[in-house]
C-alpha cells in the first residue's frame, strides 16, 4: 500500500509541472484536488521518508542538466542534420482514425475475482496504435460490454479502462466477454498561427504579447515570449537554404529542455524546504501538512518568472536563420465506434491468481481446485514446474502428482512429452490428464506452430492431439508458417507443401516455393515458374500464370502478367490494369507516400482499396 502512495505522488507531481500548457489560475488546477486523496492514510514519518525519495529520485536530474550547458558552435554545411517539415496534425488524425480497419481482438483472463482484458491487432499482437505527437490526445473507452450469457452493461464504466493495445486492463468483475464495442477518440488543433523570428525580425508582437530574440549565433538560440502567450506546439528552425534542422532537445509537448530545468530546479527546492519543516517536526498533522502542500504548490507558477518572460535555450544540429512558431488556436474531436472480439482459446481449466492462492475454475467458472501459492511456474492447463521437480495437477481427485522425470515439454496441441532420466532418453507422449498415449517413443519433437511433428529412425509423422501419428512419406524438414496453424514442408529435392495442424495436406510437396498467407490465400510457385494462389483448404482460387509473387491487401494483389503489371481481386478479376487482350497493355505502377499506397494507370490515380481517386 506504501508503494501504491509514493507512486501516485510523484505522478501527481510530475504532471502538475509538466502537465499545464498556460498560466491559468493554480488555484482551480485539477491536480491539486487529488491531494486529499493522494496523502489518503499517510502519518508524518512516512510522509518525510517519501520525500526524501522523491529528492532522491529529481535531484540528479538538476545536477545533469547542469551539466549539458554548452556553447553555440558553428556546424559546417555538409554536416547539419535535417528533420521533416512540420506536418498538421489533421495528417496524423487521419492515419490514427483509418487504423481501426484492421481487426482489433481481446485476450481475457482473471486476477482477484476481476477481469483483465489486453487488446491487441487480429494478426499482429506486436503492432501499436499510431504514433502521435504529445500534444495530440487519443483515448479508447468502452461503449457497450457484451457477455457470453447475452446479457450487456453499457453504462456506468468507472472500475473499467482501456490504457492502450497490449496493456492488461482491468474490466469489471469475473465474467465472460463475447465482445466490446469500443469509442476512440481524438483530440487535436485544428488550426495554428505560424510566427517567424529571423535575424531580420528579432522582436514581434503576438496575442498582446511580445516574443523576442536575445541571442541567435550559429546553432544556438535564445528567446522569450510573453507570459501570456501560450507554448507553442512545435518549434522548428531553418537555415539558410531553408531547410528544417534537427533539434538537440526537443518535446512535442512544448515544453523544451529548459523548460524541464527551471520545473525541476523549483519542484527540488520546494521538496528540500518540505522536507527540513517535517524533520523539525513544523507540522502538528496530515492536515498541517495537506494545507502547506497546497498552498505552496499552488503559489508555483511554472509559467512565468521574475521579468513576466518565459525564457527558452534552443540548439539546432545547423545554422539558424529563421525560427517559425506554431501556435493552436482550434482544437477538435473526433471519435469512432469499432468492436473488439474474445479472441482467448478457454481451455477446460482457467487459473486465477488472488492473494495467497491460485484458484482454479472449469470453462463455467466453476471453482473445482484451489493451490496456495507456489513458486510453480504453469507449463499447461495441467503442467507445472519449479526448482526441482515437474508437477501435474488432477481436477478429477483435487490433487497434484510429483513428476519424477528428468524433463517435461508441454505443447500448443495439448500434450506433453517426457524423458525419463537423461537428455540422451527418447520422447513419451503423455496426454494432459498425465496419460501414456503410446509404447512408441520418438527421438526428437518438433513443434512448428500449433503443428506437431515426431522423428524415429530418420522418418518423420504428424502427431495429432490425441496422440495419433501419421508417417509423412517423402518428408525431410519442415518450416514454420506466419499462421500457426499450417507448416511448410520439404522433400529431400527442396520442393514444398503445406501441412496443417489435423495433419492435412493442403498443398502437395511440388512446388518451388510457398509464402505465407495473406487475407487467406498462400502464393506458391509452380515447377515452371509460375505463380498462383491457394485458400486455406488447399483450393487453388488464383490460376499459376503470374511471373512474380504476389500478397493480397485490403483484398488486392498487384501482380504481374508477361511483364504487364496489373491489380486483381481474390477471385483473380482484374480490378485495376489492361485486360489480357489488349495488343498494347499498359502497367500499373504502385505509389507509395509515407505509410499510403496508390495506384496509377493510365493517368488516373486509386486508393490501395481500388477506389479512384478525385484529386
Amino acid at each position: 500500500m506504501k508503494r501504491i502512495i509514493k507512486i501516485s505522488v510523484t505522478v501527481l507531481l510530475v504532471s502538475f509541472l509538466f502537465g499545464c500548457s498556460s498560466s491559468a489560475d493554480t488555484k482551480d488546477n485539477e491536480y491539486l484536488s487529488k491531494i486529499d486523496e493522494t496523502f489518503e492514510g499517510k502519518n508524518l514519518e512516512q510522509a518525510k521518508q517519501e520525500v526524501s525519495e522523491l529528492l532522491s529520485t529529481f535531484k540528479p536530474f538538476v545536477s545533469f542538466n547542469k551539466t549539458f550547458d554548452r556553447e553555440s558552435e558553428y556546424i559546417a554545411k555538409e554536416d547539419e542534420v535535417y528533420e521533416p517539415e512540420f506536418i498538421k496534425d489533421s495528417v496524423f488524425v487521419k492515419k490514427a482514425m483509418n487504423q481501426f480497419e484492421s481487426q482489433i481482438v481481446f485476450k481475457q483472463s482473471f486476477n482477484e475475482y476481476k477481469n483483465k482484458v489486453k487488446l491487441e491487432f487480429k494478426n499482429d499482437s506486436e503492432k501499436e496504435l499510431v504514433k502521435l505527437p504529445e500534444h495530440i490526445k487519443q483515448k479508447i473507452s468502452p461503449k457497450v460490454i457484451y457477455y457470453k450469457n447475452g446479457t450487456q452493461k453499457d453504462k456506468d464504466f468507472e472500475d473499467y479502462t482501456i490504457t492502450g493495445l497490449g496493456m492488461e486492463d482491468s474490466f469489471g468483475k469475473m465474467s465472460f466477454i463475447d465482445s466490446i464495442q469500443l469509442n476512440y477518440k481524438v483530440k487535436y488543433v485544428s488550426a495554428f498561427d505560424e510566427v517567424e523570428i529571423s535575424k531580420d525580425t528579432q522582436e514581434l508582437d503576438y496575442e498582446k504579447g511580445k516574443i523576442i530574440i536575445e541571442d541567435l549565433k550559429d546553432n544556438y538560440i535564445y528567446f522569450k515570449t510573453s507570459d501570456t502567450i501560450k507554448s507553442p506546439v512545435k518549434i522548428q528552425a531553418y537555415n539558410e537554404g531553408g531547410k528544417p534542422l534537427d533539434n538537440v532537445a526537443y518535446s512535442y509537448s512544448g515544453a523544451e529542455k529548459s523548460v524541464s530545468e527551471e520545473r525541476i530546479e523549483k519542484l527540488v527546492n520546494f521538496l528540500e524546504n518540505l522536507k527540513e519543516k517535517l524533520i523539525d517536526e513544523d507540522f502538528a498533522s496530515m492536515d498541517d501538512l495537506k494545507s502547506y502542500f497546497k498552498k505552496n504548490v499552488s503559489a508555483f507558477d511554472y509559467f512565468k518568472d521574475e521579468d513576466g518572460y518565459f525564457h527558452r535555450y534552443l540548439y539546432f544540429k545547423g545554422n539558424i536563420d529563421k525560427v517559425k512558431l506554431y501556435f493552436p488556436t482550434e482544437t477538435k474531436l473526433k471519435n469512432i465506434s469499432f468492436t473488439a472480439v474474445n479472441d482467448t482459446k478457454f481451455g477446460d481449466k482457467i487459473m486465477m491468481p488472488v492473494n495467497d492462492s491460485v484458484l482454479f475454475f472449469n470453462n463455467k467458472l466453476e471453482k473445482n481446485l484451489s493451490v496456495k501459492n507456489t513458486d510453480q511456474d504453469q507449463l499447461s492447463e495441467t503442467f507445472f514446474e519449479d526448482d526441482e521437480y515437474y508437477y501435474h495437477y488432477d481436477f478429477i481427485k483435487k490433487r497434484i502428482d510429483t513428476l519424477l522425470v528428468y524433463k517435461l515439454k508441454v505443447f500448443e496441441n495439448g500434450l506433453a512429452a517426457i524423458q525419463e532420466n537423461t537428455s540422451n532418453d527418447d520422447y513419451e507422449l503423455l496426454s494432459a490428464d498425465n496419460v501414456k498415449l503410446s509404447n512408441e517413443k520418438f527421438e526428437y519433437l518438433y513443434e512448428k506452430g500449433n503443428v506437431l511433428f515426431g522423428e524415429r529412425d530418420d522418418k518423420y509423422y504428424f502427431i495429432s492431439s490425441s496422440g495419433k501419428e501419421k508417417l509423412l512419406k517423402d518428408v525431410t524438414s519442415f518450416k514454420e508458417m506466419y499462421d500457426d496453424n499450417f507448416c511448410i514442408i520439404f522433400n529431400k529435392e527442396g520442393e514444398k507443401g503445406i501441412i496443417n495442424h489435423l495433419g492435412k495436406i493442403i498443398a502437395p510437396i511440388k512446388y518451388a516455393d510457398v509464402n505465407d498467407f495473406s487475407e487467406g490465400i498462400a502464393c506458391l510457385e509452380n515447377s515452371r515458374g509460375f505463380y498462383g494462389g491457394v485458400d486455406k483448404n488447399g483450393k487453388v482460387v488464383i490460376p499459376f500464370k503470374y511471373n512474380e509473387s504476389f500478397e493480397f491487401k485490403n483484398g488486392l494483389a498487384l501482380v504481374e502478367l508477361e511483364y504487364v503489371k496489373k491489380v486483381i481481386d481474390k477471385t483473380g478479376k482484374i480490378v485495376i490494369g489492361s485486360s489480357d487482350t489488349e495488343q498494347n497493355p499498359e502497367s500499373v505502377e504502385e505509389l507509395k507516400e509515407g505509410e499510403t499506397v496508390y495506384f496509377m494507370f493510365k493517368g488516373k490515380k486509386y486508393d490501395s482499396k481500388g477506389k479512384l481517386v478525385v484529386e
